[in-house]
């Protein structure tokens, strides 16, 4: 897996920290951003890439910073 791969992955695991740690479904993050639900599921499988303006609805829907969802997000190269 390439190291892109491998952040998305890690990225899709901190939105779905966070939302869960505030008690969203993803339904409701689907809904409060304006986000289809399947995009929402893809995202979090780390299987989506997004671009910054949907990151930005996702975290101001989950009531997060978006630092606060990328500082969990660094990887490693081997």
């Amino acid at each position: 897996m390439n190291t892109y791969n491998e952040w998305l992955k890690k990225l899709g695991q901190s939105i779905q920290l966070h939302r869960k740690s505030n008690k969203f479904t993803q339904q409701d993050l689907a809904k409060k951003s304006g986000i289809h639900l399947t995009s929402v599921q893809m995202i979090e499988q780390g299987r989506k890439p997004l671009t910054t303006r949907t990151l930005h609805r996702i975290c101001d829907a989950i009531g997060v910073e978006v630092r606060d969802v990328v500082n969990q997000t660094s990887v490693t190269k081997k």
